[in-house]
């Protein structure tokens, strides 16, 4: 049987906080109780991505990342930036101000899954010309 997420080696394993699927699962299934799944699924969702990228480049507030994000709507801009805290990789930091003054930053945590991302986000860039070709001649 193959290792439960195959390949993941240490990067998955310290992205979990150094506890690994692999030492447990011995199958190529996706479970529901996986716990890097919601990791998983809160980056690759529509907006996490995103956020985690314009995070990389420096502290933001609520209304910069909304007007940085074509189409998110300030649900969906705040449940995932409330998914992203809760999984440890946005700060949000409240400045005692009338009104309050709020920023959200990468963590620690958040710039290790930045660099990764921004590797993707490079590589989709230089091979946007490839898959524009590839959709015409379908």
């Amino acid at each position: 049987m193959k290792p439960y997420l195959a390949g993941a080696g240490s990067r998955a394993k310290n992205a979990l906080g150094g506890k690994s699927i692999t030492d447990t699962r011995t199958d190529s299934s996706f479970p529901a109780e996986c716990e890097g799944l919601e990791i998983f699924r809160t980056l690759t969702g529509r907006w996490g991505m995103l956020i985690v990228l314009i995070l990389g480049e420096g502290p933001a507030r609520y209304f910069q990342l909304r007007g940085r994000i074509e189409g998110i709507s300030e649900k969906m801009l705040a449940e995932t930036l409330r998914s992203l805290m809760l999984n440890g990789l946005v700060n949000r930091s409240e400045t005692a101000t009338v009104p309050p003054q709020v920023t959200y930053s990468l963590t620690s945590l958040g710039t290790r899954f930045h660099k990764p991302l921004s590797i993707l986000q490079s590589v989709i860039a230089d091979t946007i010309d490839d898959v524009r070709n590839a959709r015409a001649s379908r």
